[in-house]
């Protein structure tokens, strides 16, 4: 190729891809004034000024900022953000947050309102705490002054910090780049209306951002108290916290319930009888011992109507076949008729899935006459007194959702390990049944499946 034709190639490119470059959504100033507060706090006004071109700046643009870091002693920190005034264009700009992986997403704009193609200058006002390192001799701020969360290319930036009280400026130092890049493509200096200004020497790219270290003698700032230090705490472990309530809650309310209605009566004096009860029948004595129905029950049931002549049970090849060999029920007992009145609608029936209406009809009848008679009389289940402990536990685990950084995640975890935890003491207490029964193969499967 000539000299000619590549220059008239650069030359076609510039045409075509020219406009197209300076027309691309981009932060063409960056300005952020930072104020150290007496009182520790820190005020922050950006302002921003982006060419939008209804690419990705459609409705406006938003801002990331970090709240939650991780000390040098493994203990997380959350610091204090809120938005004091959104602006564009010197106007009043509607913004909602959005609580984020480890901070806060800061939207500016409204949903309703597209933006046109052109230059856009955004101001945002807000007031954060815990950014200042108090030391033993020196008292520093080392703040990320622009973030690195953004995804446009920013052409100019700076920082100005401002001290409270006419402190003195001991140190400054600065990074640029990426996130925990050490790069040093800035300037610091006193600025020309006050305060000590850092610029950036250098476009930053998408996801680079500017951290400024700044230190000054101790005395300017108020250091926390210990009541600071300690609501600073609670805020910082707000969802174990709750986690830790709520567990003792639930302990002391059920330690509670237990000695009011949990203990059994002491045992009174054991009298032996040589025949079962007349009123108790062998089905209701099983519902009684267990303190609850069980498929023995009503197999005992079966048997004892047997006993009493009023049904023959027949067994072919494992399969077994009720025959009702009289009409006459006076002999059955009352929870027996019951099963009697839903089974035999005819004079036979198979033991067989074909029947499951009528046979699950009989063992719903029995089981609700069982309850009804005997359950109040001889023991209480208290299922009343579950409900609080349940209750207080679902509130718990609210809790600790809402106060933690991720409250989705959070609230996964939660409720799964809680399903998790139920799974096991099944598992626990299925294998103590079958080790209890002598079932010793299905025991041991089920340990081995409980340990893991």
């Amino acid at each position: 190729m000539t000299c000619r034709g590549l220059f008239s190639l650069i030359a076609a490119w510039c045409l075509v891809a020219g406009p197209a470059l300076a027309a691309a959504e981009r932060i063409v100033d960056y300005s952020s004034e930072i104020t150290v507060q007496e009182t520790g706090a820190v005020a922050v006004v950006e302002t921003i000024t982006v060419v939008a071109t209804s690419n990705k700046i459609k409705r406006g643009i938003y801002r990331d900022f970090p709240t939650d870091y991780t000390d040098s002693h493994g203990n997380r920190i959350r610091v204090g953000f809120e938005v004091l005034r959104v602006e564009r264009d010197g106007a009043r700009e509607p913004y909602f947050t959005e609580r984020r992986g480890n901070g806060v997403r800061v939207y500016m704009g409204s949903r309703d309102v597209y933006l046109t193609p052109d230059h856009y200058t955004y101001t945002l006002v807000y007031r954060t705490d815990r950014q200042i390192g108090f030391f033993d001799d020196v008292d520093e701020l080392y703040f990320n002054a622009i973030g690195q969360g953004w995804e446009f290319a920013i052409e100019r930036a700076r920082a100005t910090v401002h001290l409270p009280g006419g402190a003195d400026v001991l140190s400054t130092t600065a990074f640029t780049g990426r996130q925990g890049s050490r790069g040093q493509d800035y300037t610091s200096g006193p600025g020309a209306n006050g305060g000590t200004v850092f610029r950036v020497t250098r476009p930053l790219g998408a996801g680079e951002g500017l951290t400024i270290v700044i230190a000054w003698p101790k005395g300017y700032v108020a250091a926390p108290t210990l009541g600071d230090q300690a609501g600073h705490m609670l805020r910082d472990n707000a969802g174990t916290l709750a986690g830790l309530i709520g567990l003792i809650m639930v302990g002391a309310y059920y330690l509670f319930a237990w000695f009011k209605v949990g203990r059994d009566p002491a045992a009174g004096t054991i009298v032996p009888l040589f025949e079962p009860p007349e009123d108790v029948s062998p089905a209701a004595m099983r519902f009684i011992m267990g303190m609850g129905y069980d498929k023995k029950a009503f197999t005992a049931a079966i048997v004892n109507m047997a006993v009493k002549g009023y049904l023959t049970i027949d067994e072919d090849d494992g399969e077994f076949t009720l025959r009702r060999d009289q009409a006459d029920k006076s002999a059955l007992s009352l929870g027996e008729r019951k099963i009697a009145d839903k089974l035999f609608t005819t004079s036979t029936i198979k033991l067989h899935h074909t029947n499951h209406k009528r046979i699950k009809g009989a063992i719903k009848a029995f089981k609700t006459y069982l309850r009804a008679e005997f359950e109040k009389i001889h023991f209480l289940r208290n299922r009343a007194y579950f409900v609080p402990g349940a209750v207080v536990s679902v509130l718990a685990l609210i809790a600790v959702a809402v106060g933690s950084p991720d409250p989705y995640g959070a609230l996964f975890m939660t409720v799964w390990l809680s399903g998790w935890t139920a799974g096991c003491a099944f598992l626990v207490t299925a294998s103590y049944q079958s080790w209890r029964r002598g079932k010793y193969l299905p025991a041991v499967g089920i340990s081995l499946f409980s340990i893991l």
